[in-house]
């Protein structure tokens, strides 16, 4: 009976600790899926009178404006959100931690897009607020553990399919 027990009790232990590195896999894929959305919901244009900048980058910090998680519909109040060291949401009376990689796990971003009309599209390792939205962004994962695949995402990617029309171009 003993030995019946302690092997129950060895298997549900190796199945809990097995469970739980799991969980941390299942909330940091989370956290990129939310992430990924507020950057899709980014705002393209500050509100009229309001002095904070859309979106600055650089190889490891991006700080932007997205409406509220949840509130997509009426952007009335700003919340900037960030990745890197420290990483938060502000602007709506919470702040949220985004752990969007593992334990050890650094996070690169670079920038595709035009920094001004007559220069061609490119990747770019900074951002300017100056130099409006990148058409993509892109979030590689590194370190010795098991990374994530690296992430690429197009910023206000909703507000710029919200409008179709025969000059817009294909999603």
């Amino acid at each position: 009976v003993a030995a019946l027990l302690s092997a129950a009790f060895g298997t549900n232990l190796r199945l809990l600790s097995r469970s739980q590195i799991s969980t941390a896999y299942v909330d940091q894929a989370l956290a990129r899926r939310d992430f990924r959305v507020w950057l899709e919901h980014a705002l393209e244009r500050p509100a009229p009178n309001d002095r904070k900048r859309i979106i600055a980058g650089t190889p490891e910090n991006l700080r932007f404006l997205t409406p509220p998680p949840g509130d997509f519909f009426w952007p009335g109040i700003a919340t900037e959100v960030s990745i890197g060291p420290g990483a938060t949401a502000k602007g709506t009376g919470t702040a949220t931690l985004l752990n969007m990689a593992p334990e050890g796990v650094s996070i690169s971003l670079r920038y595709w897009g035009r920094t001004a009309p007559d220069r061609p599209a490119e990747w770019h390792d900074t951002w300017s607020p100056d130099q409006g939205l990148p058409d993509l962004i892109r979030f590689t994962f590194q370190g010795e553990v098991p990374t994530p695949p690296p992430m690429t995402v197009r910023p206000a990617k909703a507000w710029r399919q919200s409008e179709m029309s025969l000059s817009s171009l294909v999603p």
